[in-house]
């Protein structure tokens, strides 16, 4: 079994609190572009020319495509194409000389990248003790998805750049539905691994131990699908060496609760890990109970009642 860290990226305009269910809304991601054409459209009254009730026209239409919600990446990625290609042609100068509008756009695919980078990310994280084809094919899709996203920064106009990166999004979504079929048929936990994020229960099919007995590094490891993105929660503690209470510490820990978009890291000094069973030898089998923080400078997340008890037990030396 192997276990990766996560990649903590560091997105922009996620949301605002994460939930289990999935996000809400990704209307933060064009907080600053709708701010923009406000601003624009105030300033379009009176008796208009020609060119400003067009520019009017497109403002309009720019923002009826943002103001409608948006429960996934995917309707994000069509929303920026649709308000790009209504602003287009009004603002060609503005984009053609890479200003103004242009640079709200930038930071719109900038965020949108992230956001998919971290789901490729995520898909990279799941390797567990699955058969080889699933995940050499998920390994697979990652690797287009990256490629596409590469590509994405070089593309002719912000449509294209939009699409690319729906592409991408497109391949990791199918890489995530080959890993949660995997799970489903015999991969998996062999035991229990539970907890509650913010009060919401976390249960996972493919709880998963990582133990090191050179250094005693623990690495407990599981996924749980969501309605939008699958979520994650994982920690390590080195020092382990039988039961007993190991504290997660700056310098002997890491972990992180993952949303599917966004990898919020366990704080250090937050929490513990308690080993009730530790058995590396013959049947290997290691069970205990655990809470941590996780979160960033502006949110943080509750891991509470965390409980696991697992055979599926990867021993090193």
């Amino acid at each position: 079994m192997r276990i990766r860290v996560l990649a903590f990226t560091a997105a922009i305009g996620l949301l605002s609190m994460p939930v289990l269910a999935g996000p809400n809304t990704f209307t933060e991601h064009f907080a600053d572009l709708d701010a923009e054409l406000v601003e624009r459209q105030e300033e379009l009254s009176g008796d208009l020319d020609k060119s400003q009730k067009k520019q009017l026209k497109a403002l309009t239409k720019a923002r009826n495509a943002l103001a409608k919600e948006s429960p996934s990446l995917e309707k994000d990625l069509k929303a920026a194409g649709k308000s790009w290609k209504a602003l287009r042609k009004a603002y060609k100068a503005e984009f053609e000389s890479e200003d103004g509008l242009h640079d709200d756009f930038a930071g719109i695919a900038a965020d949108l990248r992230s956001d998919v980078s971290d789901l490729v990310d995520n898909l990279n994280a799941r390797s567990g003790n699955r058969e080889a084809s699933a995940e050499d094919k998920a390994e697979s899709l990652g690797d287009k998805a990256d490629g596409l996203l590469d590509a994405s920064g070089d593309a002719a106009d912000w449509g294209k750049t939009f699409k690319l990166i729906a592409k991408a999004l497109k391949l990791a979504r199918k890489g995530q539905k080959i890993l949660d079929k995997a799970d489903g048929k015999g991969g998996g936990a062999a035991g229990t691994y539970t907890a509650d994020i913010n009060s919401t229960a976390f249960d996972s099919a493919n709880g998963a131990v990582e133990y090191t007995q050179g250094t005693g590094e623990l690495q407990v490891f599981g996924t749980m699908p969501g309605e939008f993105f699958t979520i994650t929660v994982w920690f390590s503690v080195t020092g382990v060496d039988g039961t007993g209470t190991y504290n997660f510490t700056a310098g002997n820990s890491s972990g992180a609760y993952s949303n599917g978009t966004k990898d919020f890291p366990l704080l250090p000094d937050s929490g513990s890990v308690t080993i009730t069973t530790f058995d590396v030898d013959g049947s290997p089998r290691i069970a205990g109970t655990f809470s941590f923080q996780a979160g960033d400078e502006t949110i943080t997340i509750d891991v509470t009642q965390g409980s696991f008890d697992l055979t599926n037990v990867d021993v090193r030396n």
